[in-house]
């Protein structure tokens, strides 16, 4: 993928669509195309993180494994969605599985360019502070949901989610 595609697929994603062109090249040139087979992973609990994912194509599910093998899956993100950063951002491990659902194409952006690249673009702090913002709203009604509602509303509040 040239740089200008990748560019021109970072526009697609919420989390930069906002941008100006200039930070859009420079985030473009600093991206690592990594594919996935379905099945294959992307990374492990209490890996070091150093950088997070844009999917460009494809699925990944994120989830924990508890000591008798039983799966919880916390999210899977699909094709225009980010995942890992605030590992990488806080400097620590992941704190879930990472992997490929099916064949995917995910761009890898390293801590220590993105942190170059937001020292010469303000704007691109405020564009990852305005996703975390968009992620902590997600997560406070989440909590809601789990811990004030009863059974049919949780039900009725994730069909609306799917509908949505």
């Amino acid at each position: 993928m040239t740089r200008t595609q990748v560019a021109h697929e970072l526009r697609e994603i919420p989390f930069f669509s906002e941008l100006s062109d200039a930070p859009l090249r420079e985030i473009a040139k600093v991206a690592r195309e990594k594919r996935f087979e379905g099945g294959q992973m992307i990374f492990f609990e209490d890996d070091l993180c150093d950088g997070f994912y844009f999917i460009i194509e494809g699925s990944v599910k994120i989830y924990k494994t508890s000591a008798s093998g039983r799966e919880q899956i916390l999210h899977t993100f699909r094709r225009g969605e980010t995942f890992a950063e605030v590992p990488t951002f806080d400097n620590g491990l992941c704190p879930a599985n990472a992997q490929a659902l099916e064949n995917s194409t995910l761009l890898l952006i390293r801590r220590s360019d993105f942190e170059n690249i937001v020292r010469s673009y303000p704007e691109v702090a405020f564009a990852l502070l305005h996703h975390f913002a968009h992620w902590l709203r997600r997560f406070t009604v989440r909590l809601e949901e789990l811990s004030l509602k009863d059974v049919n509303a949780r039900l009725a509040s994730y069909l609306l989610r799917l509908a949505d």
